[in-house]
């Protein structure tokens, strides 16, 4: 028994020792107190300033990655640092759904509020190796007016980003296996991420890739920080409740297409569900119609209401219609919902039948 035991542990030293010689190791900054930059939306730019560290995009944690060590590290100009991470198969159809990120970098570039950054989301990366279709991400946004450092001295912030009508829609596998890859390019020499741990499928380590480099040498290899601090860096990505995606028109966002539809409780049978409709811009709940359809439709309201937004849940065929003051519409799913339909809800305001703004739509899978 004890050789047995012996063996596995001489077992595992082999593993560790082999991963350290696989891993080439690169140094580390310290990190100063983080502030909040803001909200961003990769078409809109800067959409919220102030305010909570907490992004809206929830309201369900898919990937966090956010223990944090008091490090931070640089990649270099137009180089990009990929990270890998786990989802968790939560719906039925093997797909996950990214409508939000939140994570921390550190900078002392001069520009004040003028950095850029481009993050990549990649369905399929392998450890020490990186993603098989790089430079070509499954969702790629760039970020754009972040600021950079105090005068010339180190700052750090914490970003939020919301990908409203942008989502990025990844594959999951029932075994938890998959493994996926983030990374950042940065337009500067002087910032970088912070350096966390604690997420789902992150193994201490990260790719480096070089987008400028020639005749295919632009893989420079995996990295790590030695062990301490540990090689991830900060993500929180948020997501619908299980088996709700977010969609808007194949034609992409109407100016007037302005109001987010959210959902905080799964819909399944018996559930008591709240949505929330919100204004893009003004931030906070409105006064709103809602409605549940079985049929999915994609109209453009241009010819109908002079309104350049899509009805997406058709609102002759609504099975369901609620009215709200304050912006939230409560109800419990029925058993007559169920049975492997999926059901489709938009949101509205305006008067006496006439749309002002319309929501994104959002479908529900009920089983």
């Amino acid at each position: 028994m004890f050789r047995h035991l012996l063996t596995g542990v001489v077992a595992i030293a082999l593993i560790q020792a082999a991963d350290a010689q696989q891993k080439q190791q690169v140094s580390t900054q310290k990190a100063v107190t983080a502030k909040l930059a803001g909200t961003f939306h990769p078409s809109l730019g800067l959409i919220q300033n102030g305010g909570t560290t907490s992004a809206r995009s929830g309201p369900d944690a898919l990937y966090n990655n956010s223990s944090l060590s008091n490090y931070y590290s640089v990649p270099g100009t137009n180089q990009e640092w990929i990270d890998n991470f786990h989802l968790l198969d939560r719906n039925h159809d093997n797909a996950e759904q990214v409508k939000g990120l939140r994570y921390t970098y550190c900078s002392a570039d001069a520009n004040p509020n003028g950095m850029q950054e481009i993050i990549n989301i990649y369905d399929d990366s392998i450890y020490c190796a990186g993603p098989a279709s790089w430079p070509n991400a499954d969702c790629s946004y760039a970020i754009s007016g972040l600021p950079g450092g105090a005068n010339g001295a180190l700052a750090c912030w914490i970003v939020n980003v919301d990908l409203w009508g942008v989502e990025c829609n990844l594959t999951t596998d029932p075994t938890g296996n998959r493994l996926h890859g983030w990374g950042q390019v940065w337009d500067n020499a002087t910032t970088g991420p912070w350096l966390a741990s604690g997420g789902l499928g992150q193994t201490d380590s990260f790719t480096w890739f070089d987008p400028g480099a020639v005749n295919g040498n632009a893989f420079l290899g995996c990295y790590w920080f030695g062990g301490t601090p540990w090689a991830g860096f900060d993500m929180l990505m948020e997501g619908n409740v299980a088996e709700t995606i977010s969609y808007v028109s194949s034609a992409g966002l109407g100016a007037d297409d302005g109001l987010i539809l959210s959902i905080d409780t799964p819909a399944q049978i018996g559930n008591t569900v709240t949505f929330t409709v919100t204004d893009l811009v003004a931030g906070g709940p409105v006064a709103s119609t809602m409605w549940a359809s079985a049929l999915r439709v994609d109209v453009d309201l241009t010819p109908l209401f002079g309104l350049d937004a899509h009805l997406l849940s058709d609102y002759n065929s609504k099975a369901w219609e609620s009215t709200s003051a304050g912006g939230t519409h409560t109800t419990s799913v029925p058993a007559i919902a169920g049975g492997g339909m999926t059901w489709y809800t938009q949101a509205a305001v305006g008067a006496a039948g006439v749309p002002a703004k319309m929501s994104n739509g959002l479908a529900h899978y009920i089983h």
